[in-house]
């Protein structure tokens, strides 16, 4: 933590952890399925979070799609207090330049502290070009 550019960092690493979690743990599939590709901020270069190769199409019990290109990218915002809107649209256009002029798809996946009940919300969005 003490590595960290800004307390965002925090929220990010508990969403980020939290989607590898679901995909590991929830979809089954394997850790060597999934590429984190932003371990590091690099001023003015613009990627998704992940990259995700389900091969065996396991997302579609989630997704509104029996099938899908591969590989997919995903985007993770998290909020450990206030919800952002202007970090969501940053993120859906991160994903749409991602996949733009492909058939590929993109997924948002958004964490919310739920401050009442003392947990975190999840929520995987599919986006489209």
């Amino acid at each position: 933590m003490i590595e960290k550019f800004f307390s965002g960092d925090v929220s990010g690493d508990i969403g980020e952890a939290l989607f590898a979690y679901f995909l590991i743990n929830v979809i089954n599939l394997m850790p060597s399925q999934i590429g984190h590709t932003k371990p590091v901020k690099r001023s003015g270069y613009l990627t998704t979070d992940f990259v995700v190769w389900d091969n065996l199409y396991r997302l579609t019990s989630v997704l509104q799609k029996s099938n899908y290109g591969l590989p997919l990218f995903a985007e993770v915002k998290a909020f450990t207090s206030q919800i952002d809107p202007s970090r969501i649209g940053h993120g859906l256009a991160q994903l749409k330049m991602a996949i733009a002029n492909s058939t590929l798809i993109g997924l948002l996946f958004l964490v919310i502290r739920n401050q009442q009940q003392q947990r975190y919300d999840a929520y995987l969005i599919e986006v489209e070009r």
